[in-house]
């Protein structure tokens, strides 16, 4: 131009400076919003895993939580019936334990405990089995004479069964001449492990452990050949033609002392009939026999007991009506006692006793009343 400027039309100028400035910025514009949602996307996922972490967290945290509980009831369940099952172990009386163990069972929180429970009330079982099948041979081989059987098999479940068989058995066994006899005692101990290998082996017909046609064969088999080495040693174990218990008069008892009683006078005084005996006899006992006596009292009293706490136990517990009759009654009692110049029962067991067998009588009906049903049921 003639002013010596160069001149740029606005059409050059929009082409050349503006439309590509425009475009840079719009560029730069949609980069940086494509940078800041890329930026945004991460720190979201970010956070999502975050969380997703944390309610992870939290779910093992719950299942650890809830696991640690459960073993936690699991072994103070096993705590708890481990303690009933070791407090059945120290009851001596095996029908003791049986009826408590039955009661318990419902209770138990686990199937170990139920197992174990179910194993006590098998065992008692299985020993008073064991115990009356050898009261039978010794009876049937004539070692043991029939009121002497009588007493053991009474107490059979009773805690002192042990002491007082070992009594009895070896008390008959030295009068016997049969102390050394080293054949008659080792056929003894093998009759022993006999009867209580029959009693278990019998139960096992028709269970599960032999449930194919050869198990239960096979088993049916050792039973048949367990009762024929039974009947070998009872033959061999027969007593009554070698025995030096054959001056003992029929009928009679004879204690650890070696004194003898009529079975009338032993069943009196042993089965509590009677508190004394004769003049005439007490003079004729050593003190040996008189202690064995006693003993033999007191197994017999102390299973009769059992059996009637086993009956009282069975029934209803008293109305508020019946316990004010007992407390008046009780207290009658004691008036006579002091009275007559007599000893008062302070147990209370006798009035007890008798009450109970009066209100119960009222239902009884025509059954009668025995030292093993007082209720007469």
């Amino acid at each position: 131009m003639a002013n010596g400027f160069d001149y740029e039309s606005p059409l050059n100028r929009l082409l050349s400076v503006t439309l590509p400035q425009f475009v840079n910025n719009e560029r730069n514009r949609q980069e940086s919003s494509r940078r800041f949602d890329e930026q945004m996307k991460v720190e979201a996922d970010a956070r999502n895993q975050q969380q997703l972490n944390f309610q992870q967290q939290q779910m093992l945290q719950k299942k650890k939580l809830d696991f640690d509980i459960q073993m936690s009831e699991k072994r103070e369940d096993a705590d708890v019936d481990q303690g009933v099952i070791s407090s059945l172990d120290k009851v001596g009386n095996l029908n003791q334990q049986i009826t408590r163990a039955n009661k318990l069972l419902p209770t138990m929180r686990t199937e170990a405990g139920k197992t174990g429970l179910q194993g006590i009330v098998n065992s008692a079982q299985n020993t008073m089995e064991s115990r009356t099948a050898m009261l039978d041979s010794l009876l049937e081989v004539e070692l043991i004479q029939p009121n002497e059987y009588n007493v053991m098999k009474n107490n059979i479940g009773s805690a002192g069964y042990d002491n007082m068989n070992t009594q009895i058995v070896n008390q008959a066994i030295k009068q016997s001449n049969l102390e050394s006899n080293r054949g008659w005692l080792t056929n003894m101990e093998e009759l022993k492990g006999i009867n209580t290998q029959l009693v278990v082996e019998s139960k096992n017909i028709g269970t599960a452990i032999y449930a194919t046609d050869e198990a239960q064969k096979q088993l049916k088999d050792n039973i048949e050949l367990l009762n024929t080495r039974k009947s070998e040693i009872l033959k061999e174990m027969k007593v009554g033609s070698k025995t030096n218990r054959e001056d003992i008069t029929p009928g009679t008892v004879t204690l650890a002392g070696g004194g003898t009683l009529s079975g009338s006078d032993y069943d009196s005084f042993v089965q509590g009939t009677s508190d004394d005996l004769p003049l005439s006899v007490w003079t004729t006992l050593e003190v040996e026999d008189i202690e064995d006596l006693e003993q033999r009292r007191q197994s017999y009293a102390s299973g009769v007991q059992t059996k009637l706490d086993e009956q009282i136990a069975k029934n209803p517990k008293l109305t508020k009506k019946e316990q004010a009759i007992l407390r008046k009654a009780e207290a009658d009692e004691k008036k006579k006692a002091i009275m007559a110049g007599e000893g008062i029962d302070m147990t209370g067991r006798s009035t007890l006793e008798g009450f109970l067998n009066m209100m119960k009588n009222l239902k009884a009906g025509d059954n009668p009343q025995t030292p093993f049903n007082p209720f007469g049921r």
